[in-house]
């Protein structure tokens, strides 16, 4: 009955005596009261409570009747039926789901509707968008938001032939989308070249060079991988190792567009960057290139960097930390530029990064269930230049972007959206975490064998060890456009990163506060979830959640293909069509 009274505004009405309900409005609510044990009590006492709106004479009979329902199993009424305040709550189909939501049950919202319109109107909306965002000279960020595969690199590779004066440069999350819009912009005609990558022709190298190359990235020590690349060809000959510096060389002097990663872009300082006309971010940066670019040391190892650094200020800024820890959780410290001597070639770590740094996050051993020593967390520091940045992408968030960038520094355009044309069958009975699926073993392949689908038609969690796509690593992938796939997986981060990114953007929270059952409403849905009850935190959340299944369920390529992808997570998406009491283990 608490709950009740917390949401709903007719009952509330009945209990405080502030006006005389109608008969059918009574018997509404009555077919909800009954399916509570006191509900019946609780409605005749009301009545009774308030004679000079409902007859004294009548409550035998209210009794009578009610006893009759009981008996009789009568269903709670759906509140669109009776309420005159349905269409202005949220609500689920009636006053007990609404009140009480049941885990693994998804409650439509009464009323919500998405707008759709054509793929023509979506297609030439996003270009609109794009173009707009080219054009404007009143913020640095201009941010394109527009569904997967709505037509957004085909929209700036159409800006890019149509402004054949401007150079462009255009940076994708991966090489392997990086490679196909360099593709794409080719066979268009456009004056185009691609940054060359290491990562690409590590295979085709000497495995110590690599090794080494690989071990000055991880310790940040990234402005001596080329000078040690250049001693390297002086001593041996190493063919793809050369052609990858004289391409190099060529890119320097190349007056054409650039295609390049978002690794590539952040590291350009802003004299390279001023000889741009546009730059063009593909996909959300924020989620794909800050967030995810996590460093951490133990706080063993960080005792130790302490007592072995020659650096002052790096043993200053490490002795600050340690003592902060013993105190807090969230910890915040002035950067400054590590001066690289050569001398702290103690371990492989980015001291760089940490140096630069200035949000920390300690994660506690007892606290998690698979970290072995007491840890400390920080993203990797990126610098934005003074220059005016384009972000197309599906996933991205207009909240995340106000806070992480300013918003006053930010245009948001949301573009039109358009009907699937194939099918997005969800199944959220359970939630199909990582300990959910460890807690059901052999549950992804039981799926596989009901849907009748191969390996390479699955996307869930690298740990599983299904299929070449997982969590993590779908983006830029066209291999399963049109095909009918199968998507397992309620892609969780450990509650660390959610609050280390909600803390270096500036959002406060509890730091003690753990994930709990929560009620939601999102998406037109009504459902029990676990997630943080601080609604920043939980934005944060629900951000990078969204982005992973979104991204998954994006490779079948929805919009323009008649297939169907089953999404088996208790995180409903939108499009997505739920199915109802579904046994995976019954034919």
């Amino acid at each position: 009955m608490t709950d009740i009274r917390k949401k709903c505004k007719l009952f509330k009405e009945f209990e405080t005596g502030n006006r005389k309900l109608s008969h059918d409005e009574l018997c509404g609510l009555v077919t909800n009261l009954i399916q509570i044990e006191t509900g019946t009590k609780v409605f005749i006492e009301i009545r009774e409570k308030n004679p000079d709106f409902y007859d004294a004479q009548k409550n035998t009979k209210w009794k009578y009747d009610l006893s009759f329902m009981k008996q009789n199993n009568y269903k709670p009424q759906r509140c669109d039926n009776y309420c005159p305040y349905h269409d202005r709550c949220r609500h689920g189909k009636n006053i007990i789901s609404t009140a009480h939501i049941r885990r693994g049950v998804m409650e439509k919202i009464s009323g919500y509707q998405e707008i759709f319109y054509s793929m023509e109107e979506m297609q030439d909306d996003t270009y609109e968008a794009i173009n707009r965002a080219y054009h404007a000279d009143d913020k640095q960020y201009q941010i394109v938001k527009s569904m997967t595969a709505a037509g957004k690199s085909t929209s700036y590779l159409k800006l890019m032939s149509e402004h054949p004066e401007d150079r462009f440069l255009i940076a994708a999350p991966t090489n392997l989308l990086k490679d196909e819009i360099y593709e794409k912009a080719r066979k268009m005609g456009i004056k185009v070249m691609k940054t060359p990558s290491l990562e690409k022709i590590k295979d085709e190298m000497p495995d110590d060079v690599w090794h080494h190359i690989n071990n000055l990235y991880t310790g940040g020590r990234h402005r001596s991988v080329h000078p040690y690349i250049y001693e390297m060809l002086k001593k041996k000959k190493i063919p793809r190792l050369n052609e990858y510096m004289e391409e190099r060389e060529k890119l320097r002097s190349f007056k054409g567009s650039v295609i390049t990663t978002h690794k590539y872009l952040l590291n350009m300082d802003k004299e390279r960057l001023d000889e741009f006309d546009s730059i063009i971010i593909d996909e959300d940066i924020i989620f794909k290139s800050v967030v995810s670019n996590q460093g951490e040391i133990t706080v063993k190892k960080l005792k130790k960097l302490m007592r072995k650094t020659t650096d002052r200020q790096l043993s200053a800024k490490i002795k600050k930390l340690l003592k902060a820890a013993e105190t807090y959780t969230c910890i915040e410290l002035d950067g400054f530029e590590w001066e690289d001597d050569g001398n702290d070639k103690l371990m492989k770590f980015d001291i760089s990064a940490f140096c630069m740094a200035n949000h920390f996050y300690l994660r506690k051993q007892s606290d998690e269930e698979n970290l072995e020593e007491d840890t400390i967390a920080f993203l990797k520091p990126v610098i934005f230049r003074d220059v005016k940045y384009i972000m197309v992408s599906a996933t991205v968030s207009e909240d995340i972007c106000y806070r992480y960038f300013g918003k006053e520094n930010v245009n948001f355009y949301v573009c039109k959206r358009a009907a699937y044309k194939g099918s997005l069958y969800q199944y959220p009975q359970k939630s199909m975490s990582r300990s959910c699926l460890k807690n059901n073993p052999g549950i992804v392949r039981r799926l596989m064998e009901k849907f009748h689908l191969d390996e390479g038609k699955v996307i869930t969690f690298m740990k599983e060890n299904i299929g070449s796509l997982h969590f993590g690593n779908t983006e830029g992938s066209n291999t399963l456009e049109g095909e009918d796939i199968l998507v397992v997986g309620t892609p969780y981060h450990t509650e660390f990163l959610y609050k280390l990114a909600a803390f270096s953007m500036g959002i406060d929270f509890n730091e003690d506060e753990k994930m709990t059952s929560q009620d939601i409403i999102y998406n037109g849905y009504a459902f029990k979830f676990t997630t943080f009850q601080n609604e920043d935190l939980r934005a944060v959340h629900f951000w990078m959640l969204e982005s992973e299944l979104e991204q998954a369920v994006g490779r079948a390529r929805l919009l323009w293909n008649e297939c169907t992808v089953h999404l088996f997570s208790n995180f409903p998406l939108s499009q997505s069509e739920m199915v109802e009491d579904f046994e995976i283990d019954k034919d």
